[in-house]
């Protein structure tokens, strides 16, 4: 059985990714930080030499990024090794330095697999999922967030932001997808969420995911609407993420961003 090396977070989509992918690949998991539902080998993110002998001492040769890195990672103290792979980086942003990170890998002969392949039956289609239908009004606020989503994320900004009648309610920042989501509830109820990847989104690395979790903190902050950009996110759990949206009433929309 092929090995992989599957970087997780503490959180319900690493168990999704693990279960999928335990029935296909040896799995070697490891974090940055200690997970208490997938045994796993805990490296520090600031310690390039560790992160990369994991790999060469377990003869890895493919690696899926399906954890969350922290968006702080820019603001670590790293060590010399890091140091020198990021020297003369004039933006550090989180998806920058994984690219800096797997130039440096396909070096040495490791290679990250693109998500859209190795989630393919998860990626979200262009179609409405759920049995409430967006209104008029709302098509148009989805139309208006994808504007705006894929001019931020020219600028990493973030993938998310909140609409509702042309009125941006938040744009998600270092904080998450769901803690904007809760922030967008304090000043409005029926808003649109809109989660886009971008036109030059790098798909081995953090591509839009929605699940249940995104589904319920919706509807927790009074949220009527969710649309995610077609062939480029993931939905995982995706017959229980609909079936949430439609018990909450709460239209799933997958979308393709056209110019």
């Amino acid at each position: 059985m092929e090995k992989i090396g599957l970087f997780l977070s503490d959180d319900e989509l690493s168990k999704y990714a693990f279960n999928k992918l335990s029935g296909k690949f040896k799995i070697f998991p490891f974090s940055f930080s200690s997970i208490s539902s997938i045994p796993s080998k805990t490296v520090k993110i600031e310690k390039f030499e560790d992160i990369v002998d994991f790999f060469i001492k377990n003869n890895i040769k493919k690696i899926v990024l399906i954890g969350k890195v922290p968006q702080s990672i820019v603001f670590k103290k790293m060590d010399n090794s890091w140091e020198r792979l990021l020297g003369g980086m004039e933006r550090l942003c989180g998806e920058e330095i994984l690219k800096k990170f797997a130039d440096y890998l396909k070096k040495i002969g490791i290679e990250i697999l693109s998500l859209d392949k190795v989630f393919k039956e998860d990626i979200a289609e262009e179609k409405i999922y759920t049995e409430r239908k967006p209104t008029e009004r709302e098509m148009e606020d989805i139309r208006i967030g994808f504007e705006i989503g894929m001019f931020l994320t020219k600028y990493r900004i973030g993938q998310s932001l909140s609409i509702k009648r042309g009125v941006i309610i938040a744009v998600e920042g270092i904080e998450g997808t769901d803690k904007m989501i809760e922030r967008s509830g304090k000043y409005c109820k029926d808003f649109v969420v809109v989660k886009v990847a971008g036109e030059d989104k790098d798909k081995r690395f953090d591509l839009p995911v929605i699940g249940p979790e995104t589904i319920k903190n919706i509807w927790k902050a009074n949220g009527r609407v969710i649309a995610v950009e077609a062939e480029k996110s993931i939905i995982f759990e995706k017959e229980l993420t609909v079936s949430l949206c439609n018990k909450y009433r709460i239209s799933l929309v997958g979308k393709k961003f056209k110019k």
